[in-house]
């Protein structure tokens, strides 16, 4: 079974994570997919809070609950940009989590969040258009969840200044004036510290693959280095890296005139196979031993 951690902002209904879905559900695979807090348009949030960059409670419940369901079912976590964060950095910590899981992916995503702010690690499309993007996108999200996340009492609490949140221009802003505020951290730094997978790799105990393209504008080849890290520390932990691609791209012709499942989708598959396959191997070879 696979369950999917999408990018930022995103959910079951955006297309990447569609076309993923039926892909592996066309191939006879069960999938369930995060829905990010606040993100889906008809689904009203119930507390002050939407999703953050490092915040895996979410991922923890969804997982719990579809595994109480599905007891025997072994999952795999594919974790594409924010939510190639989110996999490893849940895989690394140190709570319960259950057995099922036997195995994580992290597609596109830098993994240290104050590295990635540095002004020369940044690239342009980061520092300006990117960022603004991001805010954008949040921003809207906050707008139409309003009475709930930005109530009186939520402003009182974190000293919110709420015509500063919404003039923010760039994610690094916003975050400055409402996240860390609401995850009641002292500096931004500390927040993006704590929210950074990077800090938790050592405790990952499955197997795990990061995928990264080396044109990906939004996360230099600088930034790749703890996956390039990690895999050197560990035999079951691969730092693949693409000389195209993009962010999340991997279109098969270009993006004009490409095929529906890109190569990323059946290579994915490809993988999961695999690991799936020495799973059952160890798990028979140490039931042999017993």
């Amino acid at each position: 079974m696979f369950f999917v951690a999408p990018g930022f902002a995103n959910n079951s209904e955006t297309d990447y994570i569609r076309t993923f879905m039926q892909y592996v559900t066309s191939l006879g695979y069960r999938c369930a997919v995060l829905n990010h807090l606040g993100t889906l348009p008809n689904f009203p949030v119930t507390s002050p809070r939407i999703f953050s960059f490092g915040n895996t409670n979410d991922l923890h419940a969804a997982l719990t609950d579809y595994i109480s369901k599905y007891p025997k079912a072994k999952v795999i976590l594919f974790g594409y940009s924010l939510g190639g964060n989110i996999v490893p950095k849940y895989l690394g910590e140190k709570r319960e989590r259950s057995p099922n899981i036997i195995a994580g992916f992290s597609i596109c995503s830098l993994l240290d969040a104050n590295r990635a702010i540095h002004k020369r690690e940044q690239s342009r499309v980061l520092k300006y258009f990117y960022q603004y993007f991001l805010a954008r996108s949040i921003k809207t999200i906050v707008q139409r969840h309003r009475d709930i996340l930005l109530s009186d009492e939520v402003v009182r609490r974190h000293n919110l200044d709420v015509k500063s949140i919404f003039n923010a221009m760039s994610l690094v802003k916003f975050d400055e004036l409402y996240t860390r505020r609401l995850h009641n951290f002292d500096s931004l730094k500390d927040y993006y510290d704590w929210s950074s997978a990077i800090h938790y790799l050592d405790g990952i105990k499955v197997p795990m693959i990061f995928i990264n393209c080396l044109d990906d504008p939004l996360v230099s080849e600088k930034m790749m280095n703890p996956a390039r890290e990690f895999a050197k520390r560990r035999s079951k932990v691969i730092a693949i890296e693409l000389k195209y691609g993009g962010h999340l791209g991997f279109f098969e012709n270009n993006c004009f005139i490409s095929e529906s499942i890109t190569w990323l989708e059946k290579a994915l598959i490809q993988l999961a196979e695999a690991i799936y396959k020495d799973y059952k191997l160890q798990h028979s070879i140490e039931q042999q031993q017993e």
